[in-house]
């Protein structure tokens, strides 16, 4: 995992995808799922990365980043807006701190026309970095 963790980190999408495919298969973790769920996504493999989500969620339903990525699953896999909200919403709730993932899914709600929300996921990346660099110093 932590190879596959390395090569998500360096964007190397398919090779991920492989090796996740093979930890998910050996070892079920909700951190092997997203991150091959994740793979998917940025490989536009919309489908088969809400499924892979789903099955991260149910094993960890408290992860914010689970949420945050099936939002961009059910963005791009049909354009699926209030189920994407509702999992964006989940996300915030479980206080999301991952900002790249948040501005991705204020694109994604732009795209398909949801300023408004894009506009608050935007914020809240913000407030965020905000906030972050604020307990820093």
């Amino acid at each position: 995992q932590r190879i596959g963790a390395i090569l998500v980190k360096q964007k190397k999408w398919h090779d991920a995808k492989v090796m996740f495919e093979m930890c998910a298969s050996n070892y079920p973790t909700a951190f092997s799922y997203m991150n091959l769920g994740i793979s998917c996504l940025y490989l536009e493999e919309y489908e088969n990365a809400e499924m892979v989500l789903r099955k991260a969620n149910i094993l960890d339903t408290s992860n914010a980043n689970v949420w945050g990525y099936m939002t961009l699953a059910m963005l791009n896999n049909g354009q699926r807006v209030n189920n994407a909200f509702q999992a964006l919403k989940e996300s915030i709730r479980l206080h999301i701190d991952n900002k790249d993932l948040m501005l991705d899914i204020a694109k994604a709600f732009s795209a398909v026309g949801e300023d408004e929300t894009a506009k608050k996921a935007l914020e809240y990346a913000v407030v965020f970095r905000t906030n972050l660099q604020s307990a820093k110093n």
